[in-house]
């Protein structure tokens, strides 16, 4: 079987690494993989060399989001003449225009987000509902589109209910975040620069509105302020990170990482907030959970699919409502030990993820 993925480009981020995870595995079951990336010329954390240190050849287009995709299915036909492909996969909106305008092939993608909201923080209202726009017409023309939640494909679906989709939740590596017991707790804590007996939360900053940390960070200042006990980490930069830091002011117990490798500030802590207004079904969340954090979500459908899954693990607020989130943290005090780690950690593996594209594939190309 010779699969040919599509990306717009291959930086450091989620959507990357479970196109790894899921590429990694598909060598391992006999498939010839190759990757085409539209533009990855200006991402300085491109993960193209983990690709290629497995195998898996990368061929970059250089075509820059200026560039019509007129242009930018020239170059990949050209790049692909003589290649006997069984399907091409994509993922992100100008990967998904490419393939569209592919032929000879069975043509998949993966959607990740809602297009009608996703593109608006990314690009604006009139922008972001061309894009849209443009990949839903994209979808269209091809045979199968994944969606990583039910929540995503219940929202396609409401847009355009005649593609021919399906869901295939995303998962994690579960090797990478593990639970830590008590003693390699501490440990990390001490690595960290963590007081060893406090209640440690953890939040994401975003690289725009979305992640709405914000809010987080006005709900759980009183409560910081109030118990010198609890410590807040926030990892990652954004448009909201100057604004985090104003709320926070003046409190010794918060603590603004950057970007860092998280597996060990997730092992380290008890508790991961996310008050997102818009995701697809989130990583950094299943990252959170396979560590054996429980979870704070707001009420955005993704999130409340996780509740319905992992009802132990996840508490559900009412986002942008004041005093919500902050009460309800308050009247979670203790943290204790579940037994159901390890079945929640299998049910979220990426190895269940990989399995079912397997399938998906195989079925998909042998039925031809």
């Amino acid at each position: 079987m010779n699969i040919v993925y599509l990306a717009s480009s291959l930086k450091n981020t989620g959507p990357t690494k479970q196109l790894y995870n899921i590429a990694s595995f598909m060598i391992t079951q006999g498939a010839k993989l190759s990757v085409i990336v539209l533009d990855d010329n200006k991402h300085q954390t491109s993960l193209s060399d983990k690709f290629r240190s497995i195998g898996i050849p990368v061929e970059n287009l250089g075509c820059s989001s200026r560039i019509p995709i007129s242009i930018v299915a020239k170059k990949a036909k050209r790049l692909l003449r003589g290649q006997k492909i069984d399907l091409f996969h994509s993922q992100g909106l100008r990967a998904d225009c490419l393939n569209a305008r592919l032929s000879g092939s069975l043509k998949l993608a993966t959607l990740r987000n809602y297009p009608q909201s996703d593109y608006r923080f990314t690009y604006g209202r009139f922008i972001g509902a061309f894009a849209a726009r443009a990949q839903l017409n994209a979808f269209e023309k091809l045979d199968r589109i994944i969606c990583v939640s039910e929540a995503v494909q219940k929202n396609l679906q409401s847009l355009m209910p005649s593609l021919d989709a399906v869901t295939i939740r995303n998962g994690t590596d579960v090797d990478a975040f593990k639970p830590a017991n008590r003693s390699e707790k501490l440990e990390l804590r001490e690595k960290l620069n963590i007081p060893p007996e406090a209640q440690v939360f953890l939040t994401s900053l975003g690289r725009d509105n979305r992640k709405n940390t914000v809010y987080i960070a006005r709900e759980l200042e009183g409560y910081l302020r109030d118990n010198k006990q609890a410590f807040l980490i926030l990892i990652g930069n954004g448009e909201q990170s100057g604004l985090c830091q104003s709320i926070l002011d003046g409190l010794d117990n918060v603590r603004f990482v950057g970007h860092v490798r998280p597996n060990d500030y997730f092992a380290a802590s008890d508790f991961y907030f996310s008050a997102s207004l818009a995701e697809g079904y989130p990583n950094a969340v299943l990252e959170a959970l396979s560590s054996g954090l429980k979870v704070f979500l707001s009420d955005i459908e993704p999130h409340l699919e996780m509740k319905s899954l992992y009802p132990d693990w996840v508490e559900i607020f009412e986002n942008d409502k004041p005093e919500n989130l902050s009460k309800l943290v308050s009247e979670v005090l203790d943290i204790g030990e579940n037994v159901q780690i390890e079945l929640l950690r299998r049910s979220i593996s990426s190895q269940i993820m990989c399995l079912e594209y397997n399938e998906l594939y195989r079925t998909l190309v042998y039925r031809k």
